[in-house]
């Protein structure tokens, strides 16, 4: 299975993940919770999208690993779905 491959099963196919942690905005949305308690500054669910994406991206550059390529990309993919749902609950207005 090629990486894109196996990011989209991660974000669109992974059954068993999401019984375990429930859905990438739910998760996103309790992060942001708990950390915006902590930081005392508003945290959004994009935002800790970003954050993932960044501690991934840190990951990398110190060592290689297949696995931070992949969960960049289902990262990117689930951020792209948290900001097309996040424009069509606008649009809806």
């Amino acid at each position: 299975m090629n990486i894109f491959e196996q990011a989209n099963n991660i974000v669109n196919v992974n059954i068993d993940r999401r019984k375990l942690y429930g859905s990438y905005h739910d998760c996103n949305k309790r992060i942001a919770k708990i950390m915006s308690l902590l930081t005392d500054k508003d945290i959004t669910v994009t935002d800790v999208f970003y954050l993932e994406i960044a501690m991934k991206i840190a990951r990398e550059i110190q060592t290689h690993k297949e696995e931070n390529i992949v969960d960049i990309i289902a990262y990117f993919g689930a951020l792209n779905d948290e900001l097309n749902d996040e424009l069509n609950d606008k649009l809806k207005i």
